[in-house]
């Protein structure tokens, strides 16, 4: 994939976030990533999912996959679970 400089000047309108339920918990966190999501909304989308995840009193683990799950990332973090 290559990148313009037109892809990081892109705008978009930001999603609503979406509940994710870990456990006893609720998270609310950017919709799914997807290929069609322009570089700045996916850079909004990781920046909402990892504060989101960061500040819920949840285990690193579960942290881990969910991001991944959000961020279309499953097969990085697993390796890095390995």
């Amino acid at each position: 994939m290559t990148t313009s400089l037109q892809d990081y000047a892109t705008s978009f309108v930001p999603s609503d976030n979406v509940p994710l339920n870990l456990g006893k918990h609720t998270v609310y966190v950017y919709p799914s990533v997807h290929r069609d999501m322009s570089l700045s909304e996916k850079s909004y989308a990781f920046m909402v999912n990892k504060s989101a995840l960061e500040s819920a009193d949840i285990p690193i683990k579960a942290r881990l996959q969910a991001f991944g799950g959000k961020m279309a990332a499953t097969s990085l973090i697993n390796i890095l679970q390995a």
